[in-house]
């Protein structure tokens, strides 16, 4: 089973892996700090049975995290640290697993053993043993069968873009502003603007985190 863990802090990630040894069944741990590590990862491998993330490393609250990560890692378990709980948001999706950040091991190990995975989706904890589950929840599999229907249309938008919109659009996901981009690049802030227009107009989305879960979910797709 490969997993794909989230999260800014190196100590935080490293206590995860002892965690992860607890579970069984572990193949291989892929780690992400940033928004741009998140979605080379999720883009690179199709394969990912579990995420594990912790929004504010990314620099989304929980919600637009939980529709980023659907989104890039479609059938894989998902489990979420929180520093407060958002029954508002949590209340919506019992598939996930919601995490307190000051949760100790033992808590972790046997919440992500309870993580449901969506439908089609084969698991394996423990003594590796593998199941598929009959049926998974509603919300994600319309999720996932709407995103496969539009692939096409989201690679060839993608496709569309040109190599300095590529450019940009990298480093949106990596959250910097556009005043940073423009220094990076050595253009006119005005420029950035002109083109993350551009880019949102051709992705069909009004604002920075859709365009980054639209133009991820087109990397995966070509990839």
């Amino acid at each position: 089973m490969k997993v794909l863990l989230l999260d800014r802090h190196a100590l935080f990630r490293h206590s995860m892996h002892e965690v992860l040894a607890q579970l069984g069944g572990v193949g291989s741990i892929l780690e992400a700090a940033s928004m741009a590590d998140f979605v080379r990862q999720a883009t690179a491998h199709d394969d990912i049975a579990l995420v594990i993330a912790y929004p504010p490393s990314l620099d989304l609250d929980l919600a637009d995290c939980i529709s980023l990560t659907r989104r890039l890692v479609a059938g894989a378990r998902l489990a979420f640290f929180r520093d407060t709980p958002d029954p508002a948001v949590e209340g919506r999706y019992p598939e996930i697993v919601f995490l307190d950040r000051a949760a100790d091991g033992d808590t972790i190990a046997d919440a992500l053993r309870g993580a449901e995975p969506l439908r089609g989706s084969a698991v394996a904890f423990g003594d590796g043993a593998s199941a598929t589950p009959a049926a998974g929840p509603i919300g994600l599999v319309r999720a996932s069968q709407t995103g496969a229907a539009a692939s096409g249309t989201q690679t060839g938008r993608c496709a569309d873009l040109s190599f300095r919109q590529r450019q940009i659009m990298a480093m949106v996901a990596e959250g910097l502003a556009n005043k940073e981009i423009a220094a990076r690049l050595g253009i006119a802030e005005g420029t950035v603007k002109a083109h993350i227009h551009a880019v949102f107009k051709a992705l069909g989305v009004t604002n920075r985190t859709q365009a980054v879960v639209r133009y991820g979910g087109a990397l995966r797709q070509a990839g």
